[in-house]
């Protein structure tokens, strides 16, 4: 009855539970049944019940391994997160049973992850490769909270050693988000739009849903486009803006962007070559959301007549109103 993460179907739920019933009438002193029993009582979002099971568990013949791996899992779901540490490294260090240590590493990396100890929780999804380097599910989940760190080449790598070992829906999700992740990286860091699309596109690839990835690529068309001067792709851009926006209404900036591409079309078709020309045109884009695109306008502007304050003055309203203090400190100092 496993559907994703804690969520169960609750017929499968009930189900088990009767047989665990069943067990414990034949044998109520069977001490791995109400482990088990915890467990099942949990995922019905009964924790008072779980931990009452567990505490039968403790008292009987239950094996220590696993007793200990549900009180670091129990103790995981309270956020007792130093409790489950010291609970999951017993059993790293009392056990050479490989399910049970992938299980404890587990307990290890949820932990680490409620203190936000991102390096142990890396550490934690190494040491479950390392005992199942052909577990693709592992791979698939490192992934994505690989991209989530900012490592994006490494992400990219498990998710493709995931799809090599198995074809599943969640292993082309975490490809895709490495894809995206990596494009909006190399869009709004780096500012390489043309890397950035194709990550977008391969991001597609293998989930043509992500609104995310077409609204990124909708964007990072817009940047090359302004970059070339070529107006004419500006509906290639919307196309893909649009279909963001049929997956995800609530797109933060996507209508906004749509909106304003007729604005962007003049700006691209205005002529850049005084200072004048480059600060209207830069205010222009400010005007229909191309941040990066206005910025460096202004900042032309600037270079070629660096004495205009006007062109100061613009470049504070924008800085300030995105709180970049030390910018607009460094730029009047100037």
């Amino acid at each position: 009855g496993y559907i994703n993460r804690h969520n169960y179907e609750p017929a499968a739920l009930e189900s088990a539970q009767r047989y665990l019933s069943k067990a414990l009438e034949l044998d109520p002193t069977l001490g791995d049944a109400y482990i088990t029993y915890a467990y099942v009582l949990f995922f019905q979002k009964n924790l008072d019940a779980a931990r009452e099971k567990a505490a039968q568990a403790s008292r009987l013949n239950a094996n220590q391994t696993d007793l200990l791996i549900l009180q670091a899992f129990l103790a995981n779901a309270e956020k007792k997160s130093d409790d489950a540490i010291a609970l999951a490294n017993k059993v790293v260090a009392t056990t050479g049973d490989k399910t049970a240590l992938h299980q404890a590493h587990q307990e290890l990396g949820r932990a680490y992850t409620q203190k936000k100890e991102y390096d142990q929780v890396e550490a934690s999804y190494e040491a479950r490769l390392k005992l199942y380097p052909q577990f693709a599910w592992d791979h698939a989940n490192y992934s994505e909270f690989l991209s989530w760190r900012g490592k994006y080449e490494a992400a990219i790598l498990h998710a493709e050693a995931a799809l090599k070992l198995m074809d599943f829906g969640a292993g082309h999700g975490a490809l895709a988000y490495a894809y995206r992740s990596k494009g909006d990286h190399l869009l709004w860091t780096i500012g390489d739009a043309r890397q950035a699309q194709q990550h977008y596109h391969l991001a597609l690839e293998h989930n043509p849903g992500s609104s995310e990835a077409h609204y990124g690529a909708g964007m990072a068309c817009r940047a090359i486009a302004a970059s070339q001067a070529k107006s004419s792709m500006l509906g290639q851009c919307g196309e893909s803006i649009e279909k963001a926006l049929k997956l995800n209404p609530s797109l933060p900036y996507a209508k906004t962007v749509l909106d304003k591409l007729p604005d962007f079309k003049v700006a691209i078709n205005m002529p850049g070559r005084t200072a004048d020309e480059h600060l209207k045109r830069g205010l222009v884009y400010l005007k229909a959301t191309g941040y990066d695109e206005g910025m460096k306008d202004l900042q032309k502007a600037l270079e070629m007549e660096p004495t205009r304050i006007e062109i100061y003055r613009e470049l504070d309203n924008v800085l300030s109103e995105r709180r970049e203090w030390d910018a607009v400190i460094a730029m009047w100092t100037k």
